[in-house]
Order: structure tokens, then C-alpha cells, then sequence
């Protein structure tokens, strides 16, 4: 994902929240773009899609969503689940899946969003146990030389509560909290990694 497909478009606060695999359009090896803004939203505007609990595809939703916890703050309920699409869309492309039904297939059927009918709050461990075990299944298939930088920034993008949610040195910044440059910065590394190594091929 290019820089100004997504980092800039928080800087002009605006939220895509329906970051998924069919939204990503790969033009070759090196550039890929993301697409469809139907869904987004621009903070301080009224946008038809805010009155949805889950503005985009429910299959890569990010549990508070699920579970209907609903902030008043839009950064928390617009940019934490950017955030959260961003680290599922990582998830996807190493292991055909997404984050979302991974941790669902880890979690107790009963405590499902759809059979569960307390808070968020009140399944929040159980939900953090799910992510756990599906994290550790993820980074199984990730390969040695990129678990170490790839595995604690998809557990930082896809944290179970979204004011947790992100990068330790963005979240102790009183500036946006949700901020996407650093993982915009480590993928990029990542990337010009793996194009090094299958050029010494």
C-alpha cells in the first residue's frame, strides 16, 4: 500500500473503513492502490454511511463493531477499525484469511457477536484469548525473517480494544493516536526486503 493511499488520507481525516482484499488493486510486484471509497468517512461531515454500526464488509469488521460498541469519539470508531482492516489485510495476504475469521473460529460459539448479548466489555477477555491464539497461528505462516518486525505490528493493528489499539509511540503522543506512518514505514521496509532477496535468487 502507497503512502498516500492511506496514511495521507487520515492526515485529511478521512477514513476509508472498508479496507478488505477486493479493495486493493495490484498493478505489478512493486505498486499496489487501494480502492473504493464508498464507505468512507470524513470527520466533521455528515456521510450516509455514519449511521451504520459497521460501515463496511462485517467479515473483516473489528470486534467493538461486531459486539456494537459504539464510540462518541469518531477517531476511536472510524480510525481504530482502519487500523484494524490494515493489519487483517497483512493477515490475509500471508494466509488467505483474515484476521476476523480467524479469532472467530478460536472463540467459543455462544460468545459470538451474534449469540452474545452483553457488552463488549464483557467479552473482551474471551474476544483477547481468540486474537491470541489466532495471532500464533498467523505468524506460523509467516516466514523466520519477517515474523520478528511482522507479528507485533499486526498484534498492534489488530488489538482486541481499540483504545489500545496502534502503535505504543503513537498512542503516548498526544497527536493522533491512530496514526498510520509508522507500519506505512516498517511495510515499507519489509517489502524492499523481500524484492532484495528475490533479486539474490
Amino acid at each position: 500500500m502507497r503512502r498516500w493511499d492511506s496514511a495521507i488520507a487520515h492526515s485529511l481525516n478521512v477514513a476509508h473503513q472498508d479496507l478488505k482484499p477486493s479493495n486493493v488493486l495490484v498493478f505489478d510486484e512493486s505498486e499496489c492502490r487501494v480502492s473504493d471509497l464508498g464507505r468512507s468517512s470524513v470527520q466533521g461531515s455528515a456521510s450516509p454511511v455514519d449511521i451504520n454500526p459497521v460501515a463496511g464488509d462485517l467479515a473483516y469488521a473489528p470486534p467493538e463493531l461486531l459486539y456494537r460498541e459504539i464510540s462518541s469519539d469518531w477517531r476511536v470508531r472510524r480510525f481504530a477499525c482502519d487500523l484494524y482492516h490494515l493489519g487483517s489485510l497483512a493477515v490475509f495476504f500471508f494466509s488467505n484469511v483474515g484476521i476476523t475469521a480467524l479469532w472467530h473460529k478460536h472463540l467459543n460459539e455462544s460468545l459470538w457477536p451474534i449469540n452474545f448479548g452483553q457488552t463488549y466489555r464483557d467479552v473482551l477477555p474471551h474476544v483477547r484469548d481468540a486474537h491470541d491464539r489466532a495471532f500464533a497461528e498467523f505468524e506460523d505462516s509467516v516466514p523466520d525473517q519477517h515474523r520478528l518486525r511482522l507479528g507485533p505490528a499486526i498484534r498492534q493493528l489488530c488489538e482486541p480494544d481499540p483504545l489500545l489499539r496502534g502503535h505504543p509511540r503513537s498512542r503516548a503522543q498526544n497527536g493522533n493516536t491512530y496514526s498510520l506512518e509508522r507500519y506505512v514505514s516498517s511495510f515499507n521496509l519489509l517489502a524492499k526486503t523481500a524484492e532484495w532477496q528475490l533479486r539474490t535468487l
